[in-house]
């Protein structure tokens, strides 16, 4: 193992160090950095190169790598340079909403807004500009918080002396049963949608609210939705400022990648840090979601939006996505071998309501991989042809859900299946469908 260049040879705390050399391990787990005893993080490994992070709390002198039991030490010494540290002199305002650009003044705060970072008591802001003296930064999502800003630039910081409030009650609102969501009170609006968000661009709202339209004309041809099917503008909606489904394009906020509830639906924005890129899989997650708020306007009564299952509710979003994953016998048969010591073994039509998920597979977050087969029940129910239904016995189950129906005999009047049947012999009648 050889070390044959530092790059760049002096740099500061919190900047990337690369490292050059040979016969590294391209195992992060087989490697070491350490710059006076201290372990530097490992952000990229090859054989022949490492990429590390500078930790505040160093100084100048030799890099040691370690690979197993071996080691080297740099022959040059790293170079840590020492900036003047940063002084806040004032703050434009101390109080700010979510998305609200504010300006830091002071001293040595640099000329590249990538070596400023803005600490919102936890929270690290959007810095939209930075010179010697002055910062742009946007407040970020810390709900209803209080506390000192910290400015850092170039391994150097300073806190402010006086505190400043994140103010998120701009705009929010509740879901039901789940909790709160915040927006910054500027939504695009389309013909059936308003979008929200919390720190998405307007391009994107935007570009999200154009895209739940052609989504919205895709599940209407599915579903051969007719005029006074039901309004595709949710009069409960009203109650939030617009007779209009809403989006909430989410930048910061959940952890998950989509949510429906009775007035609309959460998708993660395309220009949030927590977007991982596939395209084809989001519009899959999105057209799902927009289907959810589909089945609770063709049920309508809102006091019924929960009277269908969850296996049912979940499979007609993933056919409204036109996610039609399971196709195979050998996809049934992987299936039951991989859920045979599962309580249930596996078997879709056991899970009603969420509770009935097996507390594995909620432990691990594995509930999505029941998803494809529950879309392929529903396939099922609409497309064999022994059954001879189509959508708008669909349609009819929901409408009779809206009214009252039980959903055991709303299931059994429109598609002429017992539900207790279907669970009994769900392998039997699942492979006859996917063979013919």
């Amino acid at each position: 193992m050889e070390i044959s260049s530092l790059e760049p040879p002096a740099l500061y705390c919190g900047d990337l160090l690369t490292i050059s050399g040979n016969n590294f391990s391209n195992r992060v787990s087989e490697m070491k950095v350490l710059l006076q005893g201290k372990n530097l993080r490992i952000t990229n490994l090859s054989t022949s190169s490492i990429e590390v992070e500078i930790p505040n709390g160093v100084t100048s002198g030799p890099v040691t790598v370690q690979k197993n039991n071996e080691e080297v030490l740099s022959s040059q010494d790293l170079t840590i340079l020492v900036a003047d540290p940063p002084v806040i002199t004032a703050i434009s305002k101390d109080e700010g909403f979510l998305g609200e650009e504010i300006e830091i003044t002071g001293e040595n705060f640099g000329d590249d807004p990538i070596d400023v970072s803005v600490n919102f008591f936890g929270v690290i802001g959007e810095v939209t500009a930075a010179n010697s003296t002055s910062i742009r930064v946007k407040v970020p999502l810390k709900f209803n918080s209080v506390g000192k800003l910290t400015v850092r630039v170039k391994g150097q910081s300073v806190t402010s002396e006086s505190d400043f409030k994140i103010n998120t009650s701009r705009g929010s609102w509740g879901l039901p049963g789940w909790d709160t969501r915040y927006h910054d009170d500027n939504p695009v609006e389309s013909e059936h949608f308003m979008v929200y968000s919390d720190q998405a661009s307007q391009e994107m709202r935007r570009t999200i609210s154009e895209e739940a339209e052609t989504a919205l004309e895709d599940i209407k041809s599915i579903i051969d939705y007719q005029e006074g099917d039901f309004d595709f503008q949710p009069e409960w909606a009203s109650l939030w400022g617009a007779n209009k489904i809403h989006i909430m394009a989410d930048y910061n906020q959940a952890s998950f990648s989509g949510l429906a509830y009775r007035d609309g639906c959460i998708i993660r924005s395309r220009d949030s840090p927590r977007y991982d890129g596939d395209l084809d899989r989001w519009w899959k997650v999105f057209q799902h979601e927009i289907t959810h708020v589909t089945e609770f306007l063709m049920i309508g009564e809102y006091t019924n939006r929960q009277a269908n299952t969850v296996w049912m509710r979940e499979g007609f979003a993933n056919y409204g996505a036109r996610n039609h994953r399971i196709q195979t016998l050998q996809q049934l048969d992987d299936w039951q071998r991989l859920m045979a010591n599962v309580p249930g073994g596996g078997n879709p039509i056991q899970i009603k309501v969420w509770g009935d998920f097996p507390q594995e597979i909620i432990d691990s977050f594995r509930t999505v991989e029941y998803y494809g087969f529950f879309e392929l029940v529903v396939r099922y129910l609409l497309e064999d042809g022994e059954l001879d239904n189509d959508i708008h016995d669909m349609k009819n189950y929901y409408d009779d859900l809206g009214a009252g129906m039980p959903q055991p005999e709303a299931f059994l009047k429109h598609f002429g299946v017992d539900m207790d049947d279907l669970e009994a012999n769900f392998w039997t009648i699942m492979r006859d469908f996917v063979q013919n």
